[in-house]
């Protein structure tokens, strides 16, 4: 067991800081080529590099409830921890992100639960995850204020980290990323040998969320200060965390299953129901009040907990 824990604390910050150098380090270079804020936007809408290449390693492996519990667990932990847990000690409500950011990415969500609630997703299924989430991104594309918004983002981002050619910044990332995800699923490994946990809890409820650590500055609420009022990119993070259903819930389980088709657990089944349970109280009320604050962040964390609880019964 403590052999399980050095893993997967070391594979976790190897996996999260060389999944933000390989993203500084491509942003760098893609910037310096020219490339525009809003198609550097929209390559990254709703992308975390961490869990992406976990669940692909875990997929290579045949681990399809580890696989699954990554992709689902992943936006789940970035929507409580990141959107739900900032709205909760917020003092000032958030101004809801434009309508279509919000409510867009629970059809590609609703796709990823339908496609685990036989407990098999196949190829076809795969692709056919993948192709919603292409299309998901030209219909944002086509809107291109989020993803404007999300590429000034990663143009600031990119500019802070080491100071070293972005080619050798990505090269270094993806070394780091590459070992920390070796790492991080040989302790999942050994956690499951010493536990009577399923691989479908470990992924969703700790893999996952690991994976995703590096990307929660990315989507934190950051209320302006007293007296200014919200402006467009004070609203960006809420876009992007709802950004990750479609990304890492839909996109990421279609790219496992086109790797390996998943035949996964009922825990890793039950974390659709995570995904929906943690979006669904700021989205009604960014759709209904035009607006989301404490109450909202609170049900969302709430919920978290609730299925955390139960599902380690599965």
């Amino acid at each position: 067991m403590v052999l399980a824990v050095i893993l997967i604390v070391v594979g976790a910050a190897a996996l999260v800081f060389g999944s933000d150098a390989l993203t500084r380090g491509v942003c760098r270079s893609v910037f310096a080529a020219g490339a525009t804020p809003a198609s550097v936007g929209i390559a990254f809408l709703g992308l975390e590099v961490g869990p992406v290449v976990l669940l692909a390693f875990a997929a290579a492996r045949g681990d399809a409830s580890f696989a699954t519990g990554i992709a689902l667990g992943s936006t789940a932990y970035l929507i409580t921890a990141g959107l739900g847990a900032g709205l909760m000690m917020s003092r000032r409500s958030m101004p809801s992100p434009p309508a279509i950011a919000v409510a867009l990415p629970g059809i590609p969500l609703l796709a990823a639960g339908i496609a685990v609630g036989d407990g098999y997703v196949n190829r076809i299924e795969g692709i056919g995850l993948v192709v919603m989430f292409g299309i998901y991104l030209a219909v944002m594309g086509v809107d291109g204020e989020v993803t404007e918004l999300r590429g000034e983002q990663l143009r600031k981002g990119s500019a802070r980290g080491l100071r070293v050619p972005a080619l050798l910044l990505s090269a270094i990332g993806v070394v780091a990323a590459v070992v920390g995800a070796l790492a991080l699923l040989g302790g999942g490994d050994r956690l499951l040998d010493h536990s009577g946990l399923t691989a479908g809890f470990v992924g969703t409820a700790l893999l996952g969320p690991l994976a995703a650590i590096g990307g929660l500055r990315s989507v934190l609420p950051s209320p302006p200060p007293q007296g200014r009022p919200w402006r467009a990119e004070d609203e960006e993070p809420a876009a992007q965390a709802v950004a990750t259903l479609a990304c890492l819930g839909a996109g990421g389980l279609g790219l496992a299953a086109l790797i390996h088709p998943l035949h996964i657990d009922g825990a890793a089944e039950f974390a659709a129901v995570a995904a929906a349970a943690v979006y669904v109280p700021s989205a009604v009320a960014f759709l209904a009040r035009g607006r989301a604050g404490a109450a909202a962040g609170s049900v969302t964390v709430v919920l978290a907990v609730a299925w955390v609880l139960i599902a380690v019964h599965f």
